[in-house]
């Protein structure tokens, strides 16, 4: 509802803070979050449950985030024929996680419920390793532009070729000094595949110029 005597709202709003509904509401409150704190309330099995699940799922993630870095970074396949659990043929990443399993309960747990049919959302597929990868490219990336602005000028090193599928592509790196070190050294790094459209010279310079824009780097400083 509103309020017409606005002239007298303080008055209004002191005999609400006051009033008795007002007030118990206020202790009910208190005492809800006292018992939260508490693990007191009726429902204290159920939260104490949802914590558990919440912490399992949370070692699981560390678990797949640690395999995905350690497969991106020594540069192995991580899909195989399939992405079935315990097949021979599921490739490197499925492989890795079966091993753990053996030794750790968190994982044994997650793979027995997929084998046994009891869910079929997990963190295992392709999907969500692709989203681990991107989240990781994103970090790197900010640390490696971070350099980058440190230093202030930089050069560039460019390539084009096609991929599989016959699309171009040019490949970006940017060299600079590295002043973040103990000592100042001449670095190279890989930013990223630029996808071509145009491979005339204002085609490639155009590709380049989006690709700087895009990872906040000036053109100016090459």
């Amino acid at each position: 509802m509103g309020h017409q005597d606005w002239g007298n709202l303080s008055i209004t709003l002191k005999e609400r803070d006051t009033s008795h509904a007002h007030v118990k509401c206020l202790i009910d409150w208190r005492e809800a979050e006292k018992r939260l704190q508490k693990n007191m309330t009726i429902d204290s099995e159920l939260q104490a449950q949802i914590k558990k699940e919440k912490e399992h799922w949370r070692q699981v993630l560390l678990r797949i985030f640690a395999i995905v870095k350690t497969l991106a970074k020594n540069n192995l396949a991580f899909r195989g024929d399939n992405e079935n659990t315990g097949d021979d043929h599921n490739g490197i990443f499925l492989s890795i996680i079966e091993m753990i399993a053996e030794f750790d309960p968190c994982m044994k747990k997650d793979i027995q419920r997929i084998a046994k049919g009891k869910t079929r959302r997990h963190y295992l597929g392709h999907n969500i390793q692709y989203e681990m990868i991107l989240l990781l490219v994103g970090k790197i990336k900010k640390i490696i532009v971070k350099k980058i602005k440190e230093a202030k000028y930089f050069s560039i090193i460019v390539d084009c070729s096609p991929d599989k599928s016959h699309m171009e592509q040019m490949s970006l790196v940017i060299r600079c000094v590295n002043v973040s070190t103990t000592s100042a050294k001449v670095e190279e790094f890989f930013i990223d595949f630029i996808k071509v459209d145009d491979t005339s010279g204002e085609g490639l310079f155009n590709s380049l110029l989006g690709a700087l824009r895009d990872v906040d780097l000036d053109i100016d400083d090459i």
